[in-house]
């Protein structure tokens, strides 16, 4: 919906622009793919986070500056239309991991997912020239559109919180093979018990019945801090026993 409420309000704004809106979103798909592999690969970010953090704030800024710079609509646009493309793209790949990893029907996984785009973009769009031909010429028409595109994916936000982060569909990093055991373990340790990322390191290790040191030894830590994270793990699985710890992991296969 934010991208339909921001494509009626640069049309209506950038007309007279030199730069027509298909050559612009063009390079904006570019601008946005070229973003998502300079976040994705270097930062190895989850898809939460690329969405939820970098995607969706992007598409807000740019709706944003339109408002306080209405003079440089092409370049708040472009700013725009690079943030959804770059959610766009998170999107067509999370759709491969619903289909190939999960076992969801591709059919179904696509045609669902480009239905609400589409029809989120639409229903934005129906209500933008609504307000324009029921409001009077001197109406905010604008500043309505401003606000809910910048409300939309600004609130997108509230949806990212410390449990969504490190579970869920969205905690697999692009390029991760979800389906080896060990990934699936880590996921299931982090979501069902809390864990976190290097209590699981270290459960992983202890649970192959190697000691403590071991472990501080892999894992580059302190032999006082791998036994904190010892403590924890015992404590979170309830288990009092290494012994206890190998038996576990081995009913999460």
């Amino acid at each position: 919906m934010a991208f339909g409420f921001m494509a009626d309000t640069v049309s209506s704004v950038s007309r007279q622009g030199s730069i027509a809106l298909p050559v612009l979103y063009s390079i904006a798909f570019l601008a946005g793919a070229a973003l998502l592999a300079l976040t994705a690969i270097p930062l190895k970010l989850d898809f939460n986070h690329l969405l939820y953090k970098v995607g969706h704030p992007l598409m807000a800024i740019g709706f944003l500056l339109l408002c306080c710079v209405p003079s440089n609509a092409t370049i708040c646009g472009f700013i725009f239309t690079a943030g959804y493309c770059y959610v766009y793209i998170i999107m067509t790949c999370l759709n491969a991991h619903f289909s190939h990893d999960l076992g969801c029907s591709p059919g179904w996984i696509v045609a669902l997912s480009t239905f609400f785009l589409v029809a989120g973009q639409i229903a934005a769009m129906l209500l933008f020239d609504s307000v324009i031909w029921l409001a009077s010429a001197d109406a905010p028409t604008a500043e309505i559109s401003a606000i809910m595109a910048f409300a939309l994916p600004m609130c997108s936000l509230v949806f990212l919180d410390e449990k969504n982060s490190s579970s869920g569909w969205g905690a697999i990093c692009p390029g991760q093979d979800d389906t080896d055991e060990r990934s699936t373990i880590a996921k299931r340790l982090s979501s069902e018990f809390a864990l976190t990322p290097r209590e699981v390191d270290v459960a992983l290790i202890l649970a192959k019945g190697r000691n403590k040191e071991r472990a501080a030894e892999e894992l580059h830590l302190a032999r006082e801090t791998v036994k904190t994270h010892a403590a924890n793990i015992y404590r979170k699985l309830a288990i009092h026993s290494q012994q206890e710890l190998i038996d576990l992991i081995e009913g999460l296969l």
